[in-house]
């Protein structure tokens, strides 16, 4: 039996970001994701935030790469967030300290690359209308 077949990697359980400040990092994807800040596990290197909804996805902050002096190196976005309105959610986005690019509309969607204050790149995506 194949590992598809046995149903393994067929549901994300959680979306790392990678933070080299737990509490900056906390305060800023609790606000992004409209979400409470609750507490932080494994001598403060992990926390949860839990958006609302059934098939919503965690994001864990996780700072044990930067705790172990592990660089990061460069990679692209880490994720792509769904909004309903890309121009709005990008002014919240810069009002955050988010780094946010300019709307591209790529066709299917209007987009925004953003970043944390990490430097941890994701996206905005809106469906085009």
């Amino acid at each position: 039996m194949t590992a598809q077949a046995a149903g393994v990697g067929r549901r994300v359980t959680g979306v790392f970001v990678h933070v080299t400040d737990m509490g900056r990092a906390i305060a800023f994807w609790s606000a992004v994701l409209g979400v409470p800040a609750g507490r932080t596990s494994h001598e403060g290197l992990i926390h949860d935030l839990h958006p609302p909804g059934p098939d919503a996805v965690p994001v864990v902050l996780d700072g044990h790469r930067h705790a172990r002096g592990i660089d990061r190196g460069d990679h692209g976005p880490l994720f792509m967030l769904a909004v309903d309105d890309v121009a709005v959610a990008r002014e919240r986005l810069a009002e955050l300290g988010g780094a946010p690019g300019e709307v591209e509309d790529i066709g299917s969607v209007l987009v925004v690359h953003a970043q944390d204050p990490d430097g941890n790149r994701f996206v905005l995506a809106q469906p085009a209308r």
